[in-house]
């Protein structure tokens, strides 16, 4: 049985459509696990969290910011994947959250930036037939 695990940490600067500089530090920390079960059955697994932190001179930060809010991000998903013959049927399920913290101004008030945070879930399948060795029909949803 084969089985692969993947963890990567890196730091990229965050990019704006509308502006091409660099508008924040963020770390990501990503995970993924392939782990085959069986001979026809196989998971996949994936985590990732990122930290934000945008620069004071944000042009989307008031004026008088003394703190910027914190930006975190954190994303599962996990696949389970079994082959029946010539058919095969693949479940797949996520979770994200995005949370950003409160803005400090410089005169030590906080605004509250819990209105932004939010809850992201999916649920999806696919089921495949094999016509030929190199032609398959699938429903995806």
């Amino acid at each position: 049985m084969k089985t692969g695990v993947y963890l990567a940490i890196y730091l990229r600067p965050s990019t704006n459509s509308k502006r091409k500089a660099a508008a924040c530090a963020l770390w990501i920390l990503d995970g993924a696990v392939t782990y085959q079960l069986s001979r026809q059955t196989r998971f996949d697994g994936a985590v990732s969290y990122g930290l934000g932190l945008p620069r004071l001179n944000d042009d989307d930060l008031p004026d008088n910011v003394a703190d910027a809010p914190l930006n975190q991000n954190f994303g599962a998903n996990a696949t389970l994947a079994h082959q029946f013959n010539k058919t095969a049927v693949e479940g797949r399920a996520g979770l994200g959250r995005s949370q950003t913290g409160p803005t400090k101004l410089d005169d030590d008030s906080l605004i509250d930036n819990g209105d932004q945070n939010s809850w992201t879930f999916s649920l999806g399948g696919r089921a495949s037939r094999e016509i030929t060795p190199i032609l398959s029909v699938f429903l995806r949803q």
